[in-house]
């Protein structure tokens, strides 16, 4: 495991930062297996860092849910379950046609042109079938949509939503032909906001947000 940039002056934020942004994508990536037990020691080992940043980012994944503190054992991974994942879906449908309908009435010059760069280089990694960077375009999308709200607690709700459905949301892009019908539902999204046309932006939001759960089930399903 690749050990974190300890200098001060790294551009990768601040230590305690990169320990628990390091932790969520390994425990939301399968990498530590909900039940599992985490220690200090362990992972500032595996880290290359001291225990205190450790410490902290423990303190912060508890807020967020996905591990629970032991005492004298260190903490247990939750991790994101299936009912998480059911829920997530649940609330994407409704606060992300929200952000959509928003950013139609709010969006500025810069954040629409931000908006058609991340759909035109999501399109060169569809057709290049890169389901790693495809996703990495495919958040850029949606979260400049959710900075186009103005909307701080749509935004704050949003990436959390994103980063904590990213398993089941590379499940979904992962299932046959679904990248390029997830582009065009994307264009036609971004169609909308452009034109102003709010109602026709949620509508659409809430339309592809249904479409991804639809794929997800069935990429679930054709693994069980």
């Amino acid at each position: 495991m690749a050990r974190l940039d300890t200098r001060k002056d790294s551009p990768h934020g601040s230590l305690r930062s990169q320990v628990h942004l390091r932790l969520e994508e390994e425990i939301l990536d399968g990498a530590y297996r909900p039940g599992e037990s985490l220690t200090e020691l362990r992972v500032s080992t595996e880290f290359g860092v001291s225990r205190t940043p450790v410490r902290e980012a423990f303190r912060q994944l508890e807020l967020d849910g996905l591990v629970v503190s032991t005492p004298n054992k260190g903490v247990v991974v939750k991790g994101i379950d299936e009912q998480d994942i059911e829920d997530m879906f649940d609330i994407r449908v409704h606060v992300e046609g929200m952000a959509a309908r928003r950013a139609a009435k709010a969006m500025d010059d810069r954040e629409r042109t931000e908006l058609a760069e991340a759909l035109a280089l999501e399109e060169f990694y569809t057709t290049r079938d890169d389901v790693e960077a495809l996703q990495a375009s495919d958040s850029r999308f949606h979260e400049i949509i959710f900075k186009g709200s103005h909307s701080r607690i749509l935004q704050s709700i949003l990436v959390t939503l994103h980063s904590h459905s990213r398993s089941a949301r590379r499940r979904s892009l992962s299932s046959e032909g679904r990248p390029a019908q997830a582009l065009a539902e994307h264009r036609r999204i971004m169609e909308a906001i452009l034109a102003g046309q709010a109602e026709q932006a949620e509508t659409l939001m809430v339309d592809h947000i249904r479409k991804a759960v639809d794929n997800y089930e069935k990429a679930l399903s054709s693994r069980r």
